[in-house]
């Protein structure tokens, strides 16, 4: 029976009087305070400082906790840390003896330092009795302490100081009830209720069913009308006439910012919270004013319903909000060069209040019929958009973005005198400010470098400000088209003409990529394209400015190449139809000057990239519009080998004008098959022939008759001849004539070859040809007879390619051969945000290169791997074309062994298209041939990824335990793990496209035995297990967990994968286990030993990484797995029960409650609140957490070493990004080792299979030992994306 206290009457009778200590009391009391000044001292050695925390441990258990806790806080003459962990003792002993003794005991204290606290005593101590008062609520408020609210009024009626007491109380208390996750939900059903009554103000009878609840509030006046009306006195004028004002403001404002993300809309109109909150934007004081914006955007970031928006928003657009509103954005500008962090924060938030108004008013626009008002209003918006630095000005962007994307704001008149300016404001903007040189002092530029750290983040951020810019002009062109357009497209052709005429003289000696000239003009581009979007509308104009901007000389190629783009896109867009522009296009192209200058390797490069636009251009034009082409084919066809015979083309450009020609044939609808046969089967058999020589035919017999064939012979000797296993820097040896002229037969082998006709002609036929088209079936007709002939071939030049990266294939066996064959096979490549220099820088160092022994070794990777990427690319196109590929039974061993064979020595940088190749032949292979084809080729793929990752993983895990001694050598890692954390991911999702239900159609047949849910099971994972995928029969993944060779490395490669330190691949394989757990319920064999292996080595897996605190980002991911198959597969087999048994501390007693609780448990939080508590001895925090100290978990302690609070509540408080709590003290690095140290001990114990965690409690420890010898690059590599340039010479 629940028995209710008024603390009010225990305080009465049991007066003031002073705690009576006993000789022993005053001797442990004085060790209490011995062992803080022990902790605190700097001086203090490890070793005595440890027995310190180890004995202020044990005190947080001790029968008599609460007494000594009480005589340490309520002595004012001792000093504030003693005292405040006289609080946290108090707080244990409410935690563990939940009795109304305890309620007495602890209150009376409770209030007696409450009604004390002084103004001179530390924020830290005041926090922590406003922490033990929440807590004392959370457990006992409202049933059976009932005057909560009179106490708390009682203080608020005081000084300020106990004022600034109740907002710290009633801010704590709105968070754990409101948003906490510690507070248990049987707590919430009975606080939540009543922390509503006394926030809020009664204006009416309540209900019958409320009489209850009367007595736990006191008065009618709520906290919220309260605290609003507190701020009505202090801001703006009070708040700097002393520091206590400005402090007890800022509690206030915590407090009403809390209560915003919950309290009745009503309310917070009734209580006047938005008119007193926005005079605090005028306040004289920073922290005031980002106090009062943050508390604005807790209210406007919620939903708002359609009755209620008028009377809380519409007064954010009248002249007394909008006015400090702008005000305060002006005041908070900052010079970009001598930044002020504060007023920029508060720049930041307050651009993003605006945005977040902006998009409340865009959802319920009808509800404000005041054009004044929005006009006003939208000023400031285009104000706040004008901004330098992008990261204000990007949400006020984003709200125009969507304000214009309404009808009936496009409609308003208030619009018309913003287009001009805003449009002004995005086309500057879509210049590539990330590309400008090094040191420009551009403002934009100066805020970005302060914004932003990394060179991904950077991009990803101005990729997305771009994208919205463009849209904002599209919907401006499109929703103001006699306005808009002509302002956007008469702006930038007179800024194109000017530039054109006004251009810097060019030198292609001094060439440099993406100069400021060339990135004004890909801006103005930009514009173009934004308007092409709206195509239809705008032909006439785009046409004429098409026209005109085909008659514009540039020469920096880059600015050609961007020009080039923008012309054809308007051709297969919006001009497709206007023949006279298309004529000028083409002769445009056809009559492209290509000037080398080999002294410049940049502008080369830029030159080069002019050529591949220009056939790639070309090809864009066959695919979009082969019908208007074909009308003038022979006009093409004569000036192509015109061209062709000029001999002003390389190589590869003639095959690209080629197979223009080529594509238009055959995308062409208004031509006879017969015609396209008689134009095409030619080159067909041309490529077929080629494949059939004789002497191409002999050097496939061998691997020595490969490198001939390729031109690497005498390359392994010259190097080994040469002591390139002695030579240290490479690239500082030149070569002699021998070397040049076997470097120069290895580069141009490649073009001799069959390879890239065949690969070209291929991809002509089959790219951007869906299933089942006309043309599809055409080009399956065509390549029938010369896919028989090129397969086998092609295997051999795929297995000499991959055998070619395997060091004993270079015949001699010594260890200084083996040496050179690492060196060379190693490609260098530039990695986005990790290699040191700019791109060019890199392109620079390797054309610098090329007449040495460094350049001599690309050239030899380039000559292997330009063989083994087209390889891949024809094994693509060929799998498009279906039954000619997939028709032959015996293809598949032989192509996994062309394939797989070898591929293990290849790099995790050139591994990754073996994925993509495998993905592709699996995705297009017909149902009715998987069984055949995929059968002998998934398990080897699988388990090719299943080793090759473990052990390149292993390989990082061992590096990291060396030290780094140069900064080369830990770029080199980085870009290695990040390269690694990209292969792992797409092995993942390789893993999970098989297992996607989706992937196939929808059949009418189900498959009975996934129909099976234990009915046992708690409801909400009945209904997780119901609404998890159900496979379908003939589908993908019916065939992949039908297939007991392909299921087998499967579960070996996920169960592998989920102890990798690595979050992203993880996670996608955690939710692949998940979904498989249904459909193993079946009373099968295979069931049956599937259930076993996952309630063994995937539970076993799945705890092992949750010890990892490198993994602690997916806990909640592997605390889910662990429940779906403990809730599953226990009722059918006891072995995920003996194995949660043999973890350290689970007794049978203590299994039977949580297995009881899994069963009757009413929601997931309730399953995974038990299942941490069985965990929590083996569960990891993460590597952010391990330097801050706290006591040892063994006995459940509450405080930090210094007596500062370091529960979960002030976790909690960090992790929603509110004020500082009070500090915590760190530790030595040895002193933070031997706390983990003797935790990991305690884990251990047992024997059997209990051992598996014991045993990998020590790796990690020892593990976390070692990384502090080398930085641990986990979180660097995975900001990193995955674009890389790879060495010149090799592209």
């Amino acid at each position: 029976m629940t028995v209710s206290v008024r603390l009010k009457d225990v305080i009465t009778a049991s007066g003031n009087t002073a705690i009576d200590l006993k000789d022993e009391d005053r001797d442990y009391i004085a060790q209490i305070i011995e062992a803080l000044e022990v902790a605190h001292s700097a001086l203090s050695i490890p070793e005595v400082r440890w027995k310190a925390y180890v004995f202020l441990d044990k005190t947080q258990s001790h029968h008599q906790a609460a007494f000594f806790g009480a005589a340490l806080a309520s002595d004012p003459l001792r000093p504030a840390v003693v005292r405040h962990y006289g609080l946290s003792l108090l707080e244990r002993a409410v935690a563990l003896n939940r009795n109304e003794s305890t309620l007495s005991f602890v209150g009376r204290w409770m209030w007696q330092l409450a009604s004390s606290v002084r103004d001179d005593e530390p924020t830290y101590f005041r926090n922590q009795i406003a922490k033990l008062w929440v807590e004392l609520a959370k457990l006992y408020w409202p049933r059976e302490w009932l005057d909560m609210d009179e106490l708390l009024v009682v203080l608020w009626s005081k000084d300020l100081v106990h004022k600034e007491l109740v907002a710290a109380i009633l801010d704590n208390l709105s968070d754990d009830v409101f948003g906490g996750a510690e507070t248990p939900p049987s707590r919430v059903s009975q606080v939540g209720p009543a922390c509503v009554d006394i926030f809020t103000m009664s204006h009416r009878e309540p209900p019958p069913s409320r009489v209850a609840r009367l007595s736990v509030k006191y008065g009618t006046q709520g906290w919220l009308c309260r605290l609003a009306e507190f701020l009505d006195w202090s801001m703006p004028e009070h708040v700097l006439a002393s520091e206590r004002i400005r402090a007890c403001t800022l509690r206030v404002l915590a407090a009403i910012k809390s209560a915003m993300r919950w309290a009745s809309f009503g309310q917070i109109t009734a209580a006047r919270c938005n008119d007193r909150i926005t005079k605090g934007l005028v306040a004289p004081c920073y922290a005031v004013q980002l106090a009062c914006v943050e508390t604005i955007l807790a209210l406007t970031a919620r939903p708002t319903p359609a009755e209620e928006f008028g009377e809380l928003f519409a007064p954010i657009y009248s002249s007394d909000h909008l006015e400090p509103l702008r005000q305060l954005h002006e005041w908070a500008a900052v010079d970009p060069e001598n930044i002020d962090d504060d007023k920029y924060v508060l720049a930041k938030k307050l651009a993003e209040l605006i945005s977040i108004s902006g998009t409340s008013t865009e959802s319920r626009l009808a509800l404000l019929q005041v054009d004044e008002a929005l006009h006003e209003f939208l000023k400031v918006l285009t104000t706040v958009l004008a901004s330098q630095s992008l990261s204000v000005s990007l949400p006020a962007l984003k709200s125009w973005w969507k304000l214009l994307k309404l009808r009936k704001f496009m409609d308003s008149a208030v619009v018309d005198s913003f287009i001009g300016p805003v449009l002004d404001i995005c086309s500057s903007r879509l210049l590539k400010f990330e590309l400008l040189p090094e040191g420009t002092e551009e403002p934009i530029v100066l805020f970005l470098n302060e914004d932003l750290d990394s060179a991904p983040d950077l991009q990803a951020f101005l990729a997305d400000y771009r994208r919205h810019c463009a849209s904002v002009i599209e919907l401006m062109i499109y929703r103001r088209l006699c306005q808009g357009l002509p302002f956007s497209l008469d702006t930038v052709e007179q800024t194109l003409q000017g530039l054109s005429q006004n251009q810097p003289v060019f030198d292609a000696a001094s060439y440099k990529r993406f100069s400021p000239f060339h990135l004004t003009v890909d801006a103005q581009l930009a514009v173009f394209d934004a308007a092409e979007q709206r195509r239809v509308v705008v032909e006439e104009h785009l046409e004429k400015l098409g026209g005109r901007l085909l008659q514009l000389r540039f020469e920096d190629p880059l600015i050609l190449k961007r020009v080039l783009q923008t012309a054809v896109t308007l051709s297969t867009s919006a001009l497709k139809t206007k023949e006279h522009y298309i004529l000028c296009l083409l002769k445009y192209i056809f009559t492209m000057q290509y000037v080398d200058n080999a002294d410049n390797p940049i502008y080369a490069e830029a030159m080069r990239d002019l050529r591949e636009a220009c056939t790639s251009q070309l090809h864009q034009l066959a695919v979009s519009i082969p019908d208007f082409l074909i009308t003038f084919y022979d006009e093409l066809d004569s000036r192509v080998n015109e061209l062709i015979n000029s001999q002003t083309l390389d190589d590869r450009q003639k095959i690209a004008f080629r197979t223009f020609l080529f594509m238009i044939t055959h995308r062409c609808l208004t031509i006879k098959s017969e015609m396209k046969v008689q134009r095409m089967m030619p080159v067909v058999n041309m490529i077929q022939a080629s494949w059939e020589d004789p002497e191409f035919e002999r050097r496939l017999q061998s691997f020595g008759g490969f490198c001939e064939l390729v031109g690497v012979t005498g390359a392994q000797d010259y190097l080994y001849s040469h002591g390139a296993h002695s030579i240290r820097d490479w690239s500082s040896f030149e070569l002699d004539e021998e070397g040049k002229t076997i470097q120069t037969r290895m580069g141009g082998r490649f073009m001799l070859l069959p390879l890239k006709l065949t690969k070209s002609f291929l991809m002509a036929s089959v790219d951007r040809n869906r299933k089942g088209s006309e043309a599809l079936a055409f080009s399956t007709m065509l390549w029938r007879p010369a896919i028989a002939v090129i397969i086998p071939r092609l295997l051999k030049l795929l297995g000499y390619s991959h055998t070619f990266y395997d060091a004993s294939s270079w015949g001699d066996a010594s260890d200084e051969m083996r040496s050179i064959a690492a060196r060379a096979l190693n490609d260098r490549f530039w990695q986005s945000g990790i290699s040191t220099g700019s791109r060019d820088e890199f392109y620079a160092r390797v054309n610098g290169t090329r007449m040495t022994m460094e350049g001599f070794a690309s050239t030899l990777r380039a000559a292997v791997r330009n063989i083994r990427e087209a390889c891949y690319s024809m094994l693509c196109c060929m799998s498009r074309l279906e039954l000619p590929f997939y028709c032959y039974d015996d293809l598949p061993q032989p192509l996994a062994r062309a394939l797989l064979e070898h591929a293990g020595a290849l790099s995790s940088h050139q591994f990754s298209m073996i994925i993509s190749v495998s993905r592709t032949i699996i995705d297009e292979c017909p149902k009715g041939r998987r069984e055949v084809f995929l059968t002998p080729l998934i398990p080897q793929v699988l388990a090719l990824l299943d080793s090759k990752i473990t052990a390149e993983w292993n390989e990082v895990a061992r590096r990291n335990h060396t030290i780094s001694t140069t900064t080369d050598v830990l770029t080199e890692e980085m870009r290695d793990e990040s390269v690694l954390r990209q292969l792992t991911h797409s092995s993942a999702m390789l893993v999970a496209s098989l297992l996607d239900p989706m992937r196939d159609e929808p059949s009418d047949r189900w498959s009975h035995e996934r129909e099976v849910v234990d009915d046992s099971a708690p409801p909400d994972i009945r209904e997780q297990m119901r609404l998890q995928p159900k496979t379908i029969e003939g589908s993908m993944r019916a065939y992949v967990l039908s297939t007991v060779d392909i299921l087998r490395q499967l579960m070996s490669f996920c169960t592998h994968v989920i102890q990798i330190p690595d979050t992203r691949s993880s996670s996608v394989i955690l939710r692949v286990l998940t979904t498989l757990s249904r459909d193993f319920l079946g009373q099968t064999e295979l069931g049956a030993a599937m259930r076993e292996y996952m309630s063994g080595d995937v539970l076993k897996a799945a705890i092992t990484s949750l010890h990892d605190p490198r993994l602690v980002d997916v806990q909640r991911d592997l605390i889910s797995l662990v429940i779906i198959i403990y809730v599953s597969y226990s009722p059918l087999s006891p072995t995920a029960r003996n194995n949660l048994m043999s973890l350290p501390g689970v007794t049978e007693e203590r299994m039977q409650k949580i297995h009881t609780g899994l069963f009757t448990a009413r929601d997931t939080r309730q399953t995974r609140s038990l299942m941490l508590s069985l965990l929590e001895g083996v569960r990891a925090v993460s590597i952010s957490e391990q330097g801050r100290v706290m006591f040892p978990p063994i006995n459940g302690a509450v405080g930090g070493i210094d007596g500062r609070p370091s529960s979960s509540h002030s976790h909690q408080r960090e992790r929603k990004h509110k004020r500082a709590s009070a500090g915590r003290k760190k530790i030595t690095p040895t002193s933070s080792m031997m706390m983990m140290s003797l935790e990991d001990d305690n884990v251990g114990g047992g024997d059997g299979e209990s051992v598996f965690v014991a045993d990998r409690a020590r790796e990690r420890e020892q593990e976390m030992m070692e990384h502090r010898k080398s930085p641990d690059l986990t979180g660097v590599a995975d900001l990193l994306g995955p674009s890389a340039v790879v060495e010149q010479e090799e592209l």
